[in-house]
């Protein structure tokens, strides 16, 4: 899976580790897409590790905030599931 750009896990019940595993085989991804994943927990130490350019959504939401998007660091951000934002995709393409 080494040239594999984007990744879509939604809705399973995955580990941290698998998601960890993932990216480390994967050097050129550069959407991981975890929303509804919610037994993986990412924080600021575990993203660190995590290639510059990767963008990651989920792996869930702030229900008091449906109006815009949240992020927790530079690297991980929440897709609002109210608020269907696919520019980012706009991105990966050019």
């Amino acid at each position: 899976m080494s040239k594999l750009k984007i990744l879509v896990i939604l809705n399973q019940r995955i580990s941290t580790d698998i998601i960890r595993e993932t990216i480390s085989g994967c050097p050129d991804l550069e959407l991981l897409d975890i929303r509804g994943c919610l037994q993986v927990k990412l924080d600021d130490k575990l993203v660190e590790n995590f290639p510059a350019a990767l963008k990651i959504l989920g792996p869930g939401q702030d229900h008091y905030d449906c109006y815009s998007g949240m992020s927790l660091s530079p690297t991980i951000f929440f897709l609002i599931l109210t608020e269907m934002d696919f520019s980012i995709f706009d991105e990966i393409e050019s």
